[in-house]
């Protein structure tokens, strides 16, 4: 979970919406997120977007739309931070529970 990630960050969410309405198994919806903390790695980006396509059968994890003020962790590459999207995202309560490494990443005194 996350273990090729050159970047990982604790974001704030700004805002979140659906992006089109229900049709059989999707319901996509994104999300502006805004960095709280660098936990691993470096970037100068400060605001990412998260997004979902609420597809089970794309392998999608189904994540309701988060609301304003929810903790999420990305997980991002260094050929891909300019862009603005991770390779991985996940509510922080998710993440905890899939990364062990998280835990001491958000408690060390090294994260930015």
């Amino acid at each position: 979970f996350g273990s090729t990630a050159e970047i990982v960050v604790l974001v704030e969410v700004e805002s979140a919406a659906y992006t089109s309405g229900p049709e059989f198994d999707y319901h996509p919806w994104e999300g502006s997120v805004v960095l709280k903390r660098i936990l691993k790695g470096h970037t100068e980006t400060q605001r990412f977007k998260i997004r979902r396509s609420g597809s089970v059968t794309a392998c999608d994890d189904k994540n309701p739309v988060p609301k304003p003020g929810d903790l999420w962790i990305l997980y991002l590459q260094y050929n891909r931070q300019m862009q603005g999207n991770g390779d991985g995202t996940y509510p922080l309560d998710v993440a905890r529970g899939a990364d062990p490494r998280l835990e001491a990443l958000l408690t060390s005194g090294d994260a930015k």
